[in-house]
């Protein structure tokens, strides 16, 4: 007989470990949505449209894997939010810096320079804001009218909507590890 998931007891702690590595995993695949650098003019030469997509894309499927990776050590590392924060920044930021930092290096065509470049500069801000307090990534779940979190889902909005008519992933980092580019 099948049980409803409301009717297995479940210790209170265990539901806020489940819950609130469930909302890491979602931010950090959020977060990882696309894009970033600093700010700087990339140098980069430009890309053709399907060049650019297919980097885009295989440097977002590679950040998914590195993050799927650190994802199963997520409850071992969720005792107090003071332990989550360090492992937030010893295990997914730098994850994200290089996924920044990969993206940033890419020249989009010509046609797609400004638009990608928005998408860069939203994502910095978004990872900026996990750099700065990682807790931001679960700020909904503690406090869901707080000024940060309220920017920070506005980001990872931002972030999918630049993306879409860039061709390139919205789920650029998910953790799933199958970034694909949206289907024309």
């Amino acid at each position: 007989m099948l049980r409803r998931l409301s009717d297995i007891d479940v210790p209170p702690a265990a539901r806020v470990v489940y819950g609130v590595a469930s909302i890491v995993l979602a931010a950090a695949i959020a977060l990882a949505g696309c894009g970033g650098d600093d700010g700087e003019t990339t140098t980069a030469t430009p890309l053709s449209n399907e060049e650019f997509v297919a980097e885009v894309t295989a440097i977002c499927a590679e950040a998914g894997a590195a993050l799927a990776a650190q994802g199963d050590s997520i409850e071992a590392n969720i005792e107090s939010e003071d332990s989550f924060a360090s492992f937030y920044a010893a295990s997914y930021q730098p994850i994200l810096d290089s996924l920044l930092d990969d993206l940033g290096a890419i020249g989009p065509p010509a046609a797609k320079g400004e638009d990608y470049g928005a998408l860069l500069d939203a994502f910095e801000e978004s990872n900026a804001l996990s750099r700065e307090d990682p807790l931001v990534v679960i700020a909904a779940a503690i406090d869901p009218d707080s000024t940060t979190a309220e920017r920070y889902a506005a980001l990872d909005h931002e972030i999918d909507e630049l993306a879409a008519p860039l061709g390139i992933p919205q789920d650029c980092g998910d953790a799933d590890e199958r970034a694909e580019a949206p289907s024309p």
